[in-house]
């Protein structure tokens, strides 16, 4: 089943852009896309308060139409005992887009 993100203001429409990927899930096997690696990337890298902020508006969309936050939908794979298999990561120009959005959400916060 894919597995989708959406950004605040994203609609079910920007599913088709490579950022919205957030992996398939077959079975026990969640194959991560480059949505996965964003948030992963929010999650380890942003002050906390940036990243409260961002996660709040994140949802994570299954291709049934059901919606989870990013949240439960971690918890989620951990109580299910699926295998992450992180096959996508992001190249330069993602991660110069990243530095610059957490640099906006964390001059917004002061």
């Amino acid at each position: 089943m894919d597995i989708y993100i959406l950004y605040h203001g994203d609609t079910e429409e920007d599913t088709t852009r490579d950022i919205n990927v957030f992996g398939k899930l077959t079975g026990k096997r969640f194959v991560t896309g480059i949505g996965y690696s964003i948030v992963m990337d929010i999650m380890d890298n942003w002050n906390e308060n940036a990243r409260d902020v961002i996660l709040e508006t994140i949802q994570i969309v299954t291709a049934k139409g059901n919606r989870m936050t990013v949240q439960e939908f971690l918890e989620m794979l951990i109580s299910d005992k699926i295998k992450v298999n992180k096959i996508q990561h992001l190249d330069d120009i993602m991660k110069e887009k990243l530095k610059n959005w957490k640099l906006s959400v964390e001059n917004s916060l002061r």
